[in-house]
């Protein structure tokens, strides 16, 4: 699954600063009655790709990928999810999973937007 939306910063500002909202949202958003653990797996900066993943232990991995471009004054950003079951019974909250995210861009591009505008320079 993957989406791309955009981003009203400039490029140097959304590589900054798109790792702490990504965490932030997750956060906010998570089943707190699994344990999630993250990782940020890569954070380069000079090809403005970022990736984390997170497993909820014995349940599933989850790796997300975003790809950052410049677009004039604002960035693109393309996100792609990968996820896999690590038990059977795992399955079916996978695929729910993949449902919901294939209509996320535009959630996560507003509440991205609105994290940044609230939290400017941090």
């Amino acid at each position: 699954m993957f989406w791309i939306f955009s981003l009203g910063l400039g490029f140097g500002a959304a590589l900054m600063m798109l790792p702490k909202a990504v965490a932030h949202l997750h956060a906010a958003g998570h089943d707190h009655h699994l344990h999630a653990v993250w990782v940020n797996t890569e954070l380069n900066l000079k090809d403005g790709r970022v990736q984390y993943v997170y497993v909820i232990p014995d349940v599933l991995v989850t790796v997300i990928t975003l790809n950052l471009k410049p677009d004039g004054n604002q960035t693109l950003v393309e996100v792609r999810y990968h996820r896999t079951a690590l038990i059977p019974e795992a399955d079916a909250h996978v695929q729910e999973m993949a449902k919901q995210d294939h209509d996320a861009g535009p959630e996560w591009q507003t509440q991205i937007n609105q994290y940044l505008e609230k939290h400017p320079g941090s």
